[in-house]
């Protein structure tokens, strides 16, 4: 009896590393080398949405304690990963833009327009209508997406404009594949 007892709480504990795209709420993300006190840091997935654009992408909400970061992750190909540390949104100021240039860059749609944030050059990539599925839901609402890519090939920059509110600014860094695994629970 106890042998089936203690099989079966090991059983239940035993994890195995997955793809981040696999993640439901209640697993755990694990990225490596991202914590400043310890080698790894741990993020419970407590929310995931949906956006459908030109492509589809997930976002995963994860939690270390008070600490929140956002996944966005993509199988389309290219695949990616990007984190976004950010709790509050920028708004356009923050990255010298007026509102008539995204207009602009938008109706242009050349990787030529560039914008600087923190010392780093940000080349126009995309701007699109894109359909947010909160929770995964079959409901959604409606924004509109501009995305810049930073020279070092590590930072994006996304700006978001919802109806009737004003724009927000976000900072990504994507991560390799291998530095982030999921953990069901």
């Amino acid at each position: 009896m106890f042998r089936s007892l203690f099989r079966k709480n090991k059983e239940e504990i035993n994890t195995s590393e997955h793809d981040i795209g696999s993640g439901t709420v209640g697993d755990v993300i694990v990225v490596s080398g991202f914590s400043e006190t310890y080698d790894d840091a741990y993020f419970v997935i407590e929310e995931i949405n949906r956006y459908e654009g030109i492509d589809s992408w997930h976002e995963l909400i994860g939690a270390d304690g008070d600490r929140k970061m956002a996944f966005e992750t993509s199988n389309n190909d290219p695949s990616y990963i990007a984190i976004t540390e950010q709790e509050d949104a920028m708004g356009l100021s923050a990255i010298g833009i007026p509102e008539d240039e995204l207009v602009r860059m938008d109706d242009e749609h050349s990787i030529d327009n560039t914008l600087v944030f923190n010392d780093e050059r940000y080349s126009y990539v995309n701007s699109q209508e894109v359909r947010f599925f909160k929770d995964n839901q079959s409901s959604w609402e409606g924004l509109y997406l501009w995305e810049f890519k930073g020279e070092s090939g590590e930072n994006l920059l996304s700006v978001i404009k919802w109806e009737g509110l004003p724009f927000e600014v976000y900072q990504h860094k994507l991560l390799s594949s291998n530095l982030v695994s999921v953990y069901k629970k």
